[in-house]
């Protein structure tokens, strides 16, 4: 497209050069204009995406902490229970119930410790 313009006394062939030469710059500034906002847009869906990631990853991993927390409660109440079952003088039957129990807590905290193992990289070595 050529845009012309009569200017009085002037030179309307360098002044018409000059416009276009302005024409063609603006019209190459939005077309770059555009790609950055297409870019940018990628972008944004880029960021969105990778915080759905991160709030996903923390609460897989606060899950894993309150499920260890509950591990160290019931390891407690366990410990607990086999020191009175010891003063009181317990049964083998008590005291393999509490084995059993011990057991099953010990399982369930293999299991987190692998679950979160599985979830989090840990950190490169130095």
């Amino acid at each position: 497209m050529e845009i012309c313009f009569k200017v009085n006394g002037g030179d309307t062939g360098l002044d018409n050069e000059k416009l276009n030469q302005i024409l063609q710059n603006q019209t190459q500034l939005m077309a770059l204009i555009d790609d950055l906002k297409t870019q940018v847009s990628g972008l944004q869906t880029q960021v969105t995406d990778l915080q759905a990631t991160i709030d996903a990853e923390q609460a897989q991993i606060q899950q894993l902490l309150d499920t260890n927390a509950q591990v160290v409660t019931d390891l407690n109440t366990q410990i607990a229970t086999l020191q009175a079952q010891v003063a009181a003088g317990a049964t083998p039957a008590q005291l393999q119930e509490v084995i059993n129990s011990l057991t099953t807590v010990t399982d369930t905290l293999a299991t987190s410790k692998t679950d979160l193992e599985g979830t989090v990289t840990p950190p490169p070595a130095p």
